[in-house]
C-alpha cells in the first residue's frame, strides 16, 4: 500500500524538451514537446530542516500550509496542512516510500530515510511559481498586444497495472455567483453586477466562465477591475479561448477560472510529442482540441494508458492566454486538477 508507483503515485506527470525520452531538461520554459523529460512537474515547494529523511515529492493536493512529518525511528507519518490528524505509520528501511494524509490517499508525499531519530518536523508548503503549468511572466509588450503561449507536459504511468478513466479539467479559482440585472451587452465593453453575497473570493482580476441556465458555456471573459459586486469587462476581453462574445441574461452564473486552456496528444510514434524546441513558446501545436471545461464530466478524457512504461505516456498542452490591456498583477494562478481509477 505504501510503496511508490502504486495508488495516486503511479500517474507521475514529466516536463518534456528532452533529447531523448527520460532525458536531462530541467527548465519549465523549454518544456514544449519532443520527448519527456526526467524532471517531474512540482505542485508545491516543500520547506523543511532535518538531515534524518528526505522528501522528494509532494502532491498538489495537500494543499499550501504547515505540514508535519513524525518521526520515530524507521517509522514515519504524515499531517498534511488544515487536517487534525496524521495519516498511518509507515516503515521506511531504505527504500522510498508514500505517506499518506489521514483525509485520503491523494493527500501524500514521497520520503526517504538518512538517519533514525524520534522528531516531529515542520514541512512548510507553498506554491511552485512560474512552472510549467503556471508558465512564465507575461510582459507590458505582450499584455499590450495580446499573446497566446503554449506549454507541454506529459502523464507516465509508472505503475505495474492499467490506469483507467483519466481526465483533466481547470478547477475553478472562487465561488460561483449570479448576476443581476446589470449584464455584458452583445459585444464590446461592459459590466457584470452581481445579485447577493459578493466577490471576495475572487481575484482581482483575470478570467471569467458564463454559464448558461442550462449549464452550457456561453463565453469567458477577462475582467481588468472588479468591486466586490461588479466585474468591468474591457472590450478586448470579450469572447476568449475559441468562445463569442454574446449578451448575458440574468439567469447566467459566473464563475473565476484560469486564463488557459488544455489540450491532449497521444505520442507518435510512441513516446514522442510534437516538436516546438525550434519555434518557441508562441507556435501553436497542431491537431490539438483545446477543453476548457471546469467539471470532470465534461473535460479533457484520456484513452487508457497501458502499463508498459514505453506504451504509457500522453502529452497534455497548455494555452495561456494574455488578452490586449492585461492588467499587470503580481499573481496569476492556474489550477488544473487529474482523476483517474487504478488497481
Amino acid at each position: 500500500m505504501f510503496e511508490i508507483q502504486k495508488g495516486p503515485d503511479a500517474l507521475r506527470f514529466y516536463l518534456t524538451g528532452a533529447a531523448s525520452d527520460g532525458g536531462a531538461q530541467t527548465d519549465p520554459n523549454l518544456s514544449l514537446g519532443k520527448y519527456r523529460s526526467s524532471t517531474e512537474v512540482l505542485q508545491l515547494n516543500a520547506d523543511y530542516t532535518t538531515e534524518n529523511f528526505l522528501i522528494s515529492f509532494t502532491a498538489g493536493a495537500n494543499g499550501t500550509g504547515t505540514g508535519y512529518v513524525q518521526q520515530s525511528f524507521r517509522n514515519f507519518r504524515w499531517k498534511a496542512p488544515g487536517e487534525d490528524d496524521y495519516g498511518p505509520w509507515v516503515y521506511v528501511s531504505g527504500a522510498v516510500k508514500v505517506l499518506y494524509a489521514a483525509s485520503g490517499r491523494d493527500k501524500y508525499i514521497r520520503i526517504q530515510r538518512l538517519g533514525d531519530t524520534s522528531a516531529v518536523v515542520t514541512v512548510t508548503l507553498t506554491e511552485d511559481a512560474n512552472n510549467v503549468i503556471a508558465l512564465d511572466e507575461v510582459s507590458s509588450a505582450e499584455a499590450a498586444a495580446g499573446d497566446a503561449e503554449y506549454r507541454c507536459f506529459c502523464m507516465k504511468n509508472e505503475g505495474a497495472n492499467t490506469l483507467a478513466n483519466i481526465c483533466l479539467w481547470l478547477g475553478p479559482l472562487g465561488y460561483a455567483r449570479v448576476p443581476s440585472e446589470g449584464q455584458l451587452p452583445d459585444d464590446g465593453a461592459g459590466e457584470i453586477e452581481i445579485y447577493r453575497f459578493d466577490l471576495s473570493s475572487w481575484p482581482d482580476s483575470g478570467f471569467a466562465r458564463i454559464i448558461r441556465a442550462d449549464g452550457s458555456l456561453r463565453e469567458i471573459v477577462y475582467f481588468r477591475e472588479r468591486t466586490n459586486k461588479i466585474l468591468y469587462v474591457p472590450s478586448g476581453g470579450r469572447g476568449l479561448l475559441d468562445t463569442t462574445a454574446s449578451m448575458g441574461r440574468p439567469d447566467d452564473s459566473i464563475i473565476p477560472v484560469p486564463g488557459i486552456a488544455i489540450g491532449g496528444e497521444s505520442p507518435s510514434p510512441p513516446g514522442v510529442f510534437q516538436d516546438k524546441t525550434g519555434d518557441g513558446e508562441g507556435s501553436e501545436p497542431a491537431a490539438v482540441t483545446w477543453v476548457t471545461s471546469i467539471t470532470a464530466r465534461s473535460g479533457l478524457y484520456i484513452a487508457t494508458l497501458p502499463s508498459l512504461p514505453d506504451e504509457g505516456i500522453y502529452g497534455i498542452w497548455i494555452k495561456r492566454l494574455a488578452p490586449p490591456t492585461m492588467k499587470n498583477q503580481k499573481t496569476i494562478r492556474n489550477f488544473i486538477k487529474c482523476g483517474f481509477s487504478a488497481a
